[in-house]
């Protein structure tokens, strides 16, 4: 005699919806109330908030939530960094537009002495070496990859001559086939590293 036990499972859309029924957040306060209250508080590791963590996520309705119950836009953990720092250095342009529109401070610096609006470590600043160096690792044509280097060799003076070879090789391995890594390119690229101090 053959017999199954309990039902067959249900495809899940026959399931019927299972209702919430957890507690709210704190069940003594609203939960408006407890964003608010909590919207700037800081971990005591990092000095992080809640909108730094959500910005650098990009989770966009997040940081809009937060604000909404008053999260400091310009809040600066503990390397002196705000959330608009960070969601500059990661590319993650609707939650920098918005924190834009809420009046972050794009000239807030962080201890390293980089602005907001350059990123972490003013990789976004187009003066900035950090900003040449990450011109010369996207470059994929010659004339690109040229100028570059040019402008590198005009800030040869803040490079950092142990970290640059092993970019520009990166560079090279990246663009050889294409061919774009041309002789002049290799000369250019020598020069340069022969000429960091």
């Amino acid at each position: 005699m053959t017999h199954t036990v309990g039902k067959p499972p249900q495809p899940s859309h026959l399931t019927p919806p299972v209702p919430d029924i957890r507690p709210p957040v704190h069940p003594n306060q609203p939960q408006d109330e407890l964003a608010k209250a909590t919207a700037n508080k800081k971990d005591p590791k990092n000095g992080n908030t809640a909108l730094h963590i959500a910005a650098q996520n990009g989770h966009f309705d997040m940081c809009k939530m937060l604000v909404a119950n008053g999260a400091d836009v310009d809040a600066q953990n503990a390397g002196g960094n705000t959330p608009l720092h960070m969601v500059t250095s990661y590319d993650i342009d609707d939650v920098k537009a918005y924190l834009d529109e809420q009046g972050a401070n794009g000239t807030v610096k962080n201890q390293e002495g980089f602005q907001a609006r350059y990123g972490l470590s003013g990789e976004k600043d187009p003066t900035s070496v950090a900003f040449a160096v990450e011109t010369f690792r996207s470059s994929s044509d010659e004339k690109s990859l040229l100028n570059a280097l040019d402008t590198l060799k005009k800030k040869k003076g803040e490079m950092d001559k142990a970290t640059f070879p092993g970019i520009g090789l990166k560079v090279k391995k990246a663009n050889k086939e294409s061919g774009a890594w041309s002789e002049k390119v290799q000369k250019k690229f020598t020069e340069l590293v022969q000429s960091l101090e």
